[in-house]
């Protein structure tokens, strides 16, 4: 189950990129669009990494999310938009995944029930990943802001 999953979202990446991007509110696509000048947009970065979930690899913070940290929105940097939304972008994309699997992939109803089970196991895990490393960030920008000067 897990390996058609993982391949349903490498063969159709583009069509569940459009479809996740579509079904996002404004403010959220405005956000993504201020982490541009990525060759992968924020929602493929984060199917790059649901599908290292699936596969049971971990996952680092991606190398254009992470970037977003140097890039401002009004003064204010824009991972903190990024993690605004993330929620937002999270559960939208989860219930896209979900429709596409159910559409796309020919599974008697305890398969869906094991392929819904793996994309919401996948999608908390990259919340808790992301948010662990947003706190880390943080971190480290607030405790460079109040040293010694």
């Amino acid at each position: 189950m897990k390996e058609q999953l993982i391949r349903l979202l490498q063969r159709d990446e583009d069509g569940i990129a459009d479809a996740w991007t579509e079904r996002l509110s404004e403010t959220a696509r405005l956000a993504g669009q201020r982490l541009g000048g990525h060759a992968l947009t924020p929602v493929r970065l984060m199917m790059h990494d649901l599908v290292r979930v699936l596969e049971g690899k971990s996952v680092q913070l991606t190398e254009g999310l992470s970037q977003a940290r140097t890039l401002s929105l009004d003064g204010a940097p824009s991972w903190q938009v990024n993690l605004c939304y993330a929620v937002e972008v999270l559960l939208t994309g989860e219930v896209v995944i979900r429709n596409w699997a159910y559409v796309n992939l020919d599974l008697t109803d305890r398969q869906q029930v094991e392929a819904f089970e793996l994309i919401n196991r996948g999608f908390h895990e990259l919340l808790r990943s992301y948010t662990l490393q947003y706190c880390q960030a943080c971190h480290e920008v607030l405790a460079g802001d109040s040293g010694p000067g």
